[in-house]
């Protein structure tokens, strides 16, 4: 046994730095999450009003039919948040595989470091995506809670609506 020698290696370091597309996309992430904060909470309030304010019949529905209209926009948000997801993780692997495709030799560190970024950033758009697509369906069950509500308090709107 030789314990003089230690054993060493040499670390092959990969300094990755974000493309503009990734630093976009990101940026794109977290709008995406404060749009969907602020409309959660307007969409909470305007419920709110709808619940204690007077019965006004074409005024009503037509609030009830926006608080539909912003929910249903958020579900396109998760579905567009999904593609653009997709889209920026495959073409940041495209670019590793065309970098790796110049060299002469690839190391398997520097493939792994780089398809971690790739998926990391995928990892992240489909979070944003999933907390997206949960508000809209929370929004959307409190919506039918409140409508039903509604209903049921004053049934002559559904008379007047049918008008």
């Amino acid at each position: 046994m030789q314990e003089g020698t230690p054993v060493q290696w040499d670390p092959i370091i990969y300094e990755g730095h974000l493309p503009w597309y990734t630093r976009l996309f990101v940026i794109y992430l977290v709008v995406m999450l404060l749009v969907a904060c602020f409309r959660g909470i307007g969409m909470i309030w305007h419920l709110r009003s709808l619940r204690k304010g007077a019965p006004e019949a074409n005024g009503s529905w037509l609030a009830w039919d926006l608080c539909h209209a912003r929910t249903l926009s958020m579900k396109n948000w998760s579905a567009m948040t999904f593609l653009f997801s997709f889209f920026v993780s495959s073409w940041t692997l495209a670019d590793t595989l065309h970098g790796i495709s110049m060299e002469k030799v690839t190391a398997t560190t520097f493939l792994a470091g780089a398809t971690g970024e790739a998926l990391t950033t995928f990892c992240f758009g489909m979070l944003v995506c999933a907390i997206l697509y949960a508000v809209a369906f929370f929004y959307e069950n409190l919506l039918m809670r409140y409508k039903t509500h509604q209903s049921v308090a004053r049934p002559w709107t559904s008379v007047e609506k049918s008008r």
